[in-house]
């Protein structure tokens, strides 16, 4: 045999072996008997990109920044404090989440609190924005119920865009003979 027909053959035998392998993952994945690795593109493709984003809102003159999740609006940071105004306070708190999202947070790590005498929301322990007296009086609403909304409602926002479903809601309690409620466990017994 010549050498150019050697070649040929040796390519025929290449190409059959990659067709061979393309089959064979094709039926590997019919069958669903491929690893979880095998499909790594469609994965990329289905996963799901979160981000915040920060707004400018213009209203009566004043600079406010609205806070989104993805396409969601959260909140609007409507005064100034520590020499930022609403839309700049805005953007350090859109930031502050992305910065809790690269590091995996998920709904539950977004709580309200106290830190300082402060009303905050909290990623884990780590301030996210304080709602201030200002912020409170220009929603009608005591400080620990904004910040508590807030916290919801990136709670809820990232939920959503995860596909999560909402938490269950707490058990009831009967009330004990003392007329105290009762612990879950104490009400089933």
């Amino acid at each position: 045999m010549s050498r150019g027909m050697h070649r040929v053959l040796w390519l025929l035998a290449v190409a059959t072996l990659v067709a061979g392998a393309y089959w064979a993952g094709q039926l590997l994945r019919a069958r669903g008997w491929a690893g979880a690795t095998a499909w790594a593109d469609e994965e990329e493709e289905a996963a799901v990109t979160v981000s915040a984003r920060a707004e400018r809102v213009i209203e009566g003159g004043e600079e406010k920044g609205m806070v989104y999740l993805n396409d969601k609006a959260l909140f609007t940071v409507e005064t100034t404090a520590g020499g930022l105004t609403g839309y700049e306070r805005s953007i350090v708190v859109a930031k502050r989440v992305n910065d809790a999202l690269a590091a995996g947070a998920m709904p539950e790590d977004f709580t309200a609190g106290v830190v300082q005498g402060l009303n905050v929301v909290l990623w884990k322990d780590r301030p996210l924005i304080t709602v201030d007296d200002a912020q409170a009086q220009a929603l009608g609403k005591p400080r620990p119920e904004v910040a508590e909304e807030w916290a919801a409602s990136l709670r809820t926002a990232l939920r959503q865009v995860l596909g999560l479903p909402e938490p269950a809601p707490p058990e009831p309690t009967q009330p004990t003979e003392g007329g105290e409620p009762a612990t879950p466990s104490e009400a089933a017994e």
